[in-house]
């Protein structure tokens, strides 16, 4: 009896960009690449987003103001 293996194209998905993670992180550390210069700015905006959601969910899901 023969078992074979199927990997959904999501979960595909997810283990290519984890390799290409892993091989990023790899060339930054020991071939001196650069990360992209749009990650700071897309990591600032995700916390203000998060920051929101957790204020109004602390307010009682009321809407907050964003402050950048």
């Amino acid at each position: 009896m023969s078992a074979s293996y199927s990997m959904s194209s999501k979960a595909a998905n997810k283990e290519n960009w984890t390799g290409s993670k892993i091989v990023l992180v790899g060339g930054i550390k020991r071939d001196g690449l650069k990360p992209e210069k749009m990650w700071p700015s897309i990591t600032r905006k995700t916390q203000l987003a998060v920051d929101a959601v957790m204020a109004s969910i602390e307010k009682g899901f009321e809407a907050v103001d964003v402050v950048a």
